[in-house]
């Protein structure tokens, strides 16, 4: 994978109003739902009265079949409009079954952007929380912690199903789980409000693990060998240079992933994971997210 198969930002501004009306309707339950009643409603009703379009929808092909034109050129452009209506419904069947034939494991979803620009904003909005805002910190925050997993993730070729990241910060004497968490395994939990403590005390030895070593980019295979009751088998760690401050850790469910810690484009996009530790603002920021 090359850096320009990293397409650029498209959706960002949408994820991001996603997660606000998700927001909004977790905390206001009770307006949501009599608005969602409401809404559902309005779109039975349509949805009942389209029925009734039926009648004239078919007239124009009530006319095709009881065309039979005696002239040659006519009778081309009627051969035209039945060929365009077959191949036009075949080639509709076919996308539709390959949409649904595709296997998650290829169907990456890459970033929309190489994540500097989230990192601007990030340390912009930390710099001036007064200004801005708390809600606009935190979302500015959020964008740029989804982006830095996004892009390793596709940078490695590995589907957010079958993973578990993590923000890891140091102290004197210890590490300590930011509460920010991404994988579709918090995604569901959250939703369902299912605890995931068993998930962090089973992460909580590979990842002390992780965080003992020094290099800035490290992976570590076969994780099984030294903790074969965890579900993990592979796992990556981006973190600062010199004493530990903090780091990104990717705890892979699938043992068939190839990792290349010395991929130019993995190396390209990790690299400003490197800094981040330094950022005394952020640190403090992840540590205290909740």
């Amino acid at each position: 994978m090359s850096r320009s198969q990293i397409p650029r930002r498209r959706t960002r501004q949408f994820q991001r109003f996603a997660r606000e009306v998700k927001r909004k309707i977790q905390t206001h339950k009770i307006t949501s739902g009599i608005i969602g009643w409401i809404i559902a409603s309005i779109i039975g009703g349509i949805a009942e009265s389209m029925v009734d379009l039926n009648e004239y929808l078919d007239k124009p092909f009530e006319i095709l079949v009881g065309w039979h034109p005696v002239n040659h050129l006519l009778g081309w452009i009627e051969f035209s409009l039945l060929l365009l209506l077959y191949f036009g419904t075949a080639s509709l069947i076919w996308k539709v079954v390959r949409r649904i034939g595709q296997s998650d494991e290829t169907n990456i979803i890459y970033p929309k952007i190489l994540y500097e620009d989230e990192l601007a904003v990030a340390a912009h909005a930390l710099d001036y929380p007064d200004t801005i805002g708390e809600e606009i910190v935190k979302e500015r925050v959020e964008d740029l912690m989804y982006s830095i997993a996004e892009t390793v993730a596709a940078a490695l070729g590995v589907p957010s199903r079958s993973y578990r990241g993590y923000f890891v910060v140091g102290s004197e004497d210890s590490i300590a789980l930011s509460g920010f968490r991404i994988g579709r395994q918090f995604s569901m939990a959250e939703k369902n409000n299912q605890p995931i403590d068993h998930i962090l005390e089973a992460d909580a030895g590979p990842i002390g693990r992780m965080c003992r070593r020094t290099k800035t980019v490290s992976v570590m295979k076969e994780v099984q060998d030294e903790f074969p009751e965890s579900d993990i088998h592979q796992m990556v760690m981006v973190r600062n240079p010199g004493k530990f401050r903090m780091c990104f850790l990717m705890a892979l469910q699938n043992p068939d992933a190839e990792i290349d810690e010395h991929d130019e484009t993995f190396l390209q996009v990790s690299y400003i994971i490197r800094s981040l530790g330094f950022m005394d603002k952020l640190v403090d920021y992840v540590l205290e997210y909740d």
